[in-house]
């Protein structure tokens, strides 16, 4: 019987295939984490487990150009290791996204929604660009807006 091969314009693609609905991720479907990582990567593992690491340069550099959206979402006052903890702790609680394997300079990227309660009680929904190390087991910060 074989395969049928058809083309599908890319704006079709994105209207209709490249959107899924964020959700807690929970045990019965971490296998689509897995799925995920596993197409920008050949070694899979809980990404729940890793750390988080953020640069002091990353850090001043939100700080100081990004400072309208940490300050929005309440960020602008924690040090590093407490945003890395922010960061951490939201990965279970986002769908990954964007997954790119950039092969000329070995880098696995992803994309996690980090949705924190401001001080004034209402959702701040800020994007994380983080780079997956399976080796070291750490995701680091690339930015974050």
């Amino acid at each position: 019987m074989g395969f049928k091969v058809v083309s599908l314009k890319g704006y079709f693609f994105d209207m209709f295939l490249s959107y899924k609905i964020e959700r807690p991720v929970v045990k019965p479907f971490e296998a689509d984490t897995k799925m995920a990582i596993n197409s920008i990567s050949d070694v899979v593992d809980k990404i729940y487990d890793f750390s988080v690491e953020i640069e002091d340069a990353k850090h001043k550099y939100l700080l100081k150009n990004k400072i309208g959206s940490m300050t929005l979402a309440g960020l602008h006052e924690i040090d590093k290791i407490s945003l890395e903890e922010v960061i951490r702790s939201k990965l279970s609680n986002s769908y990954i996204y964007n997954l790119k394997h950039l092969h000329e300079h070995n880098t696995m990227l992803f994309n996690i929604i980090v949705e924190i309660e401001n001080s004034e009680r209402y959702a701040v929904r800020l994007l994380a660009a983080l780079e997956y190390k399976p080796i070291l087991k750490v995701l680091r910060l690339v930015t974050l807006y």
